[in-house]
This record gives C-alpha cells, structure tokens and sequence, in this order.
C-alpha cells in the first residue's frame, strides 16, 4: 500500500508507504521512497495511460488498473494496482493497493500454446505452490499436487536431471524448457515444461511460474511466430518502445511483427529483432530461406 499526493490532478510526491510496497519496489526505508518522483515508477510507455486513470480516478473515486512498474534497480514488474481517491481540505491523496502479478501475466502469455493442459508457481524446494488445469481427464485432475513436492509425482529417473535445470534456470536468471515423465497411480505420462524464475527487488529467488504440455507421439503443432516474439518479449519484459529503440525499428512494424500481420519479415529486420531479444533467429522463425 502507498500513498501519493496529487497536484493539478496528477502524481506530485510519496506520503507513506508499508513495507510491502517498500520491498515490492527495491527501497531499504521510506526516506529511499521519498528520493523518487512518482512518476519514476511507472514504465515510460506506460505513462501516459497511467495519467488517463488518475484523471479517471477523480470522477469515479475508484480505479483498478494494470501496469509495468519499474523498480529501484530498473527490474520492470507486472502489477495490478487498486485506486482509491482521498480528498482531503488542503490536497487530495491517492491510495494505492498494489499486487504484483508478474507470474500471472507470464502465464498467461503461454495459454495459446498448443496441447496445454496447466500450469502453476514451485518454490525453490520444488514444492508446487499453486496448479491450474485446463483439460480434464490428465494427471492434474487425478491427484491435487499443491503443497506437494515435484518428487511426488516425477518419474524418479527424471528427478536429477530436473533439479540441476532448475538450479541453473534460477542462477542465471532465463526460461528453460525441458521433456518428462510424470508417474501417478502407476500411469506414466510425457510432459513439457516451460520454467521462468522471478525474484524479488533484492535479486533473491522468490519462486518459479511453469507450464505445462502434452507430448505427443505425431510432430507437435508450430508455434507460429507472432507468438514466439511475445512470448520472448514478455520472458525479457521488454516494450515495443525498448525493442523500437534497441533496434531502430518503427513501433508499428513491431506491432504487426507481434500481432502475425507481417509473416515473411526482411533478413536485417530478423537480424536486429533476434540480436535484441538475445536469441538464435531460428528460435523465433523456423523458415530458413529470407525475404531481401
């Protein structure tokens, strides 16, 4: 929770704070949030919407929105936040509850994978924290795995091998993806993975959000992609405003590229996109053959 004063309707200074938004935001004491400008928290492509919800905020007195804030450390978070209007005689204040929900958003960045079936949060000591099923009849619906180890229901073979990708995953910071067997009931099934680690502002490992697939026998479907880029955009929390600037790209060019509108993109416009986001350009386009 924060409070903010306004001035001429908009963001003016910190007044107060709990804890939880001082550690949500990186700052080791409230002094540290009385260094910043408001406005210094909000994403800059996000600015301008944010101002469109204060001004919406005095005539509705209550707002919930969604938006990118960026922490002390310049880590970005995907957070909801709850607007209450306070006016007051001399100035008028906005309360703010504010949730962070980056894992949410991740996941559901990957709910348009194909073959699906949940997904979820696991602690550092794998123990799932929380699972969602989207298909019925799977595993997921035969046992409830919250507050159970990974060890519970992972084919034993399997379970070394998974706890040094996470490790890894969670030292160096990147999604990792990995095939394997769950055995439930005596019933061996094949799944895919997808892990990305999330920290809180101190760098310390909080926990991880995973989806999880079906593996098929026949040749799994093609991700197309539009939805590989946002997928790796949200992975990186980077904008179309950061990937415009990394790349001299024109946003609108990026937003079709995102959105599937432009399906056969120039080699150089491969090159920089790819370069930018840290990958392989056969990791986002599978065609090897380049439009000039």
């Amino acid at each position: 929770m924060v409070i903010i004063g306004l001035k001429d309707g908009k963001l003016s200074q910190f007044v107060t704070a709990n804890d939880s938004f001082l550690i949500l935001l990186g700052c080791d004491s409230i002094c540290d949030l009385f260094q910043l400008h408001p406005g210094e928290m909000i994403a800059p492509e996000n600015g301008s919407e944010m101002v469109k919800k204060v001004e919406k905020a005095h005539k509705q007195r209550t707002v919930l929105t969604e938006t990118v804030l960026v922490r002390r450390n310049r880590t970005r978070i995907h957070a909801e936040i709850h607007m209450s209007l306070v006016p007051e005689r001399a100035e008028t204040f906005l309360l703010c509850v504010v949730r962070d929900i980056s894992e949410r958003k991740w996941i559901e960045a990957h709910l348009r994978l194909p073959q699906i079936i949940g997904s979820g949060l696991l602690s550092e000591q794998l123990t799932v924290e929380r699972l969602t099923q989207y298909v019925s009849g799977t595993e997921l619906s035969i046992e409830h795995f919250e507050e159970r180890s990974l060890v519970h229901f992972t084919a034993s073979e399997d379970i070394m091998r998974i706890r040094k990708k996470l490790r890894e995953c969670a030292k160096e910071g990147n999604v990792t993806e990995f095939i394997f067997s769950t055995l439930v009931k005596n019933v061996r099934r094949r799944r895919k993975a997808i892990i990305c680690p999330f920290y809180r502002a101190d760098g310390q490992f909080r926990h991880f959000a995973f989806v999880l697939l079906e593996v098929r026998d026949e040749a799994a479907p093609t991700v197309p992609p539009a939805l590989k880029l946002q997928m790796l955009m949200i992975d990186r929390q980077m904008s179309l405003l950061e990937l415009s600037r990394m790349t001299g790209i024109s946003k609108t060019t990026l937003s079709k590229l995102r959105n599937g509108k432009i399906n056969k993109p120039h080699a150089y416009t491969k090159s920089l996109v790819a370069r930018a986001l840290g990958v392989e350009e056969s990791d986002i386009w599978d065609d090897a053959l380049h439009t000039l």
